[in-house]
């Protein structure tokens, strides 16, 4: 098991402009608008104090963790992860998403956790190279569904209120299954 905390992540104000179109948003990808976005996308990331906590598995560990999507058949092993963007980041996006910056706010929130978990994502793929092997896609896990059994998620600052919701809000929890080098290929 591994944790990390405090990664530097770079958001892309582009890829937060990007959201904001595809949500209706933002009405073009203009220079006007990439600028507007570009000016306050860095300080509302820097808000951002990431953690991830991971755990390596054989594949009968992960008979008691619900899967929100089918695992490849051929897994040899499959890391399990949460992610975190913190309580401060909450903090921060919850005065902003009371006020007209709302839909800017949820943007960079999604946006930030995405590079958080590809910056994992990253990190367990080279450590299944070293191994011979190969990751599939990150595939989404139930927060509720046995992963503190495997995880103790209260390291990174992650815990459960009364009514199941998770908190921090920003955080993702996954698992990347690994592939022999054979199967990955093909």
């Amino acid at each position: 098991m591994r944790k990390v905390r405090n990664f530097r992540l770079h958001v892309s104000p582009r890829a937060v402009a990007r959201r904001l179109k595809q949500a209706g948003h933002l009405p073009d990808l203009s220079p006007a608008s990439l600028h507007s976005v570009e000016s306050v996308v860095p300080a509302i990331a820097a808000a951002a104090l990431p953690s991830v906590i991971y755990a390596t598995v054989t594949p009968e560990r992960l008979a008691g963790v619900v899967l929100l999507a089918e695992l490849p058949s051929q897994i040899v092993a499959a890391t399990l992860v949460a992610v975190t963007l913190g309580e401060g980041f909450d903090r921060r996006l919850v005065t902003m998403l009371e006020s007209d910056q709302a839909a800017l706010a949820g943007a960079v929130a999604e946006e930030t956790l995405e590079e958080a978990s590809r910056w994992v994502t990253r990190l367990v793929a080279d450590e299944a190279r070293r191994e011979d092997a190969r990751l599939s896609v990150w595939l989404p896990v139930a927060p509720q569904g046995g992963l503190s059994e495997v995880l103790p998620l209260e390291a990174i600052g992650v815990t459960r209120r009364p009514d199941g919701t998770m908190v921090p809000r920003y955080t993702a929890f996954g698992v990347l299954p690994w592939l022999t080098s054979a199967v990955a290929s093909h």
